[in-house]
């Protein structure tokens, strides 16, 4: 298949999914209730699966996405892509691949974070009360894992997402600069963590300091590898 149908199929398919998914829950909220059915019951009901999708489809569609705006240039002039070096950057050939792009860009770096922020707003109360209601319990996916006070701590680990897997893999990709920001960006991220503990267990804490060490770590150790220690 062509990458641009592939590349298209990708961005659609979590939301086509999606919406499926909905079909499915009010046919179920017509059945069970008939004539109490609401639209927003199969709504509710439908919102845990959604989250389920885009959380996972998230870094897989938008990375590609930050990597086909990336054309790498060669000794000899040429330029391709580096989500596919099949393609040629030159404007006939490429147009459709980077308009398909910044689509996926606004469709998921910046849809889904706003969807979580809008939903998380929404349902804020029952949250920080622990008095949960329908809303709530439907986005526990986002929140359960997070003390109340910590209930947005999702965008948190979102936005790290985006910058790192994105955002920093375009800042002059290979150099020394982009380690330092990449380094720098994960430094913050780990005193951000270490003082914020947003989890419920404890355990977990020490986890995403673990994790957020090790992202440092390697930086240092692939900035000191490319540059011959």
């Amino acid at each position: 298949f062509p990458y641009t149908t592939l590349f298209r199929s990708l961005i659609l398919a979590p939301w086509t999914l999606g919406l499926l998914i909905l079909a499915c829950s009010m046919c179920i909220e017509v059945v069970t209730k008939r004539k109490s059915a609401s639209l927003k019951a199969g709504l509710i009901r439908w919102l845990p699966s959604l989250l389920c999708l885009l959380f996972y489809a998230f870094p897989t569609v938008f990375s590609r996405a930050f990597r086909a705006l990336d054309c790498e240039e060669f000794d000899d002039g040429t330029r391709y892509p580096r989500s596919d070096y099949s393609l040629d950057c030159n404007p006939n050939e490429y147009d459709r691949v980077e308009t398909l792009a910044w689509v996926a860009i606004v469709m998921f770096p910046i849809c889904v974070p706003v969807l979580y922020l809008t939903l998380l707003l929404s349902a804020r109360k029952a949250i920080l009360t622990e008095h949960p209601t329908d809303l709530s319990r439907s986005l526990s996916f986002l929140h359960h894992d997070y003390v109340p006070s910590m209930f947005w701590w999702e965008l948190v680990e979102t936005s790290k997402k985006m910058f790192l897997v994105g955002v920093c893999v375009r800042i002059r990709p290979g150099s020394y600069e982009q380690l330092i920001i990449g380094f720098v960006f994960s430094i913050v991220m780990l005193l951000f963590t270490s003082i914020a503990e947003p989890f419920r267990s404890h355990v977990n804490d020490r986890i995403a300091l673990l994790c957020n060490f090790f992202d440092n770590f390697l930086s240092r150790l692939l900035a000191l590898w490319c540059h011959g220690w």
